[in-house]
């Protein structure tokens, strides 16, 4: 009886994790998103270039530091201050009904 039991939890455990990790996998052609940079440490009045390197998308838009937003495949930022800068990174397949996020932060001495 105690093995039965011991056999039953063990099947019980493994199905729910195989669920658990089919449910966690990325869809095929579900988009990636992806930020480039070059570099993450820039000297005040340096210019950022950021550009977005994400796959199977559609539709992307970026979130600066301040607030505004782009719709460029690549960014610039000049940045006013020292600090560090996070930008975001939403891409879709839709009108941002789903979005897949990046981010990255940036440090100006």
């Amino acid at each position: 009886m105690k093995l039965t039991r011991i056999v039953s939890l063990s099947i019980l455990l493994v199905t729910g994790l195989a669920l658990f990790n089919s449910s966690c996998r990325k869809k095929k052609d579900e988009p990636v998103s992806k930020i480039c940079a070059s570099k993450t440490l820039y000297n005040k009045g340096d210019t950022i270039k950021l550009e977005n390197c994400s796959d199977n998308y559609t539709k992307q838009r970026w979130r600066f530091p301040d607030g505004t937003q782009s719709t460029d495949k690549v960014i610039y930022y000049v940045p006013a201050t020292v600090g560090f800068y996070k930008f975001t990174l939403y891409v879709s397949n839709s009108d941002y009904v789903y979005d897949y996020e990046s981010y990255t932060y940036v440090e100006v001495k």
